[in-house]
């Protein structure tokens, strides 16, 4: 049984998975010390980490990014994962999903996390997305959850109730994405990614996008921000 409070973002898949019966099973002795080596540096930088010891590429997307969102000025977050398991649900119902942000209690920061699914490849772009937008997406809602956590909790438990009207809801399907027609935390989620990557927004969609908290990476951030 899902936690009520873990936040999925499935997605139309169009990339390819990893045979999930055999992804935890082979295991190369030499991509699992390479995993370990990120993992460490990462904890050296104050992020908790423990990921598949099968998913090399996914490992050194997460820590690319979050050297980008260090670069940036934002907080890193307390616990990234990498994981199998609990993708396979979603896997089966035809419904992949990149990540989940979960949260428990804005009390115990260290026991939200951001989760990502080791069996996606993550060389290839996922949902017509490249692979660093849908780590950043999941950060983004770290970041919205961190800035003001009743606020988030509030969007988030009223996300089946809101929806965009029409006009508004064609603009954010056109420039942003589709998936951030879904509900506000969607929308800040991937505008953010999308901030994260260069990308320009119109002066409806920021406002939208401040009103709601988004977070903004630095004045200059597509020329100082590391290419991934």
């Amino acid at each position: 049984k899902l936690n009520p409070q873990l936040t999925a973002d499935t997605l139309c898949f169009t990339g390819k998975i990893i045979d999930p019966f055999n992804v935890s099973k082979n295991v190369d002795p030499e991509i699992a010390l390479k995993i370990e080596k990120v993992e460490k540096e990462l904890k050296a930088a104050g992020v908790e980490c423990n990921f598949d010891k099968n998913n090399l590429v996914l490992a050194g997307v997460i820590k690319n990014c979050l050297h980008n969102i260090n670069k940036a000025g934002f907080q890193l977050p307390d616990r990234v994962v990498s994981e199998s398991e609990i993708f396979l649900p979603f896997l089966m119902l035809g419904k992949p999903a990149t990540g989940f942000f979960k949260f428990i209690d804005p009390k115990k920061p260290q026991e939200n996390q951001i989760i990502y699914n080791s069996l996606l490849n993550w060389e290839i772009p996922i949902d017509n997305q490249p692979p660093e937008h849908h780590i950043y997406h999941e950060i983004g809602h770290y970041l919205h959850f961190k800035a003001n956590p009743e606020m988030y909790l509030k969007l988030f438990k009223s996300a089946k109730e809101y929806k965009f009207k029409d006009e508004l809801r064609d603009q954010i399907e056109k420039e942003v994405s589709l998936k951030a027609t879904e509900n506000i935390t969607e929308f800040v989620a991937d505008v953010f990614a999308g901030l994260m990557q260069g990308k320009q927004y119109s002066d409806n969609i920021m406002r939208f996008y401040n009103g709601f908290g988004g977070q903004h990476p630095p004045e200059g951030w597509d020329v100082m921000r590391e290419k991934i």
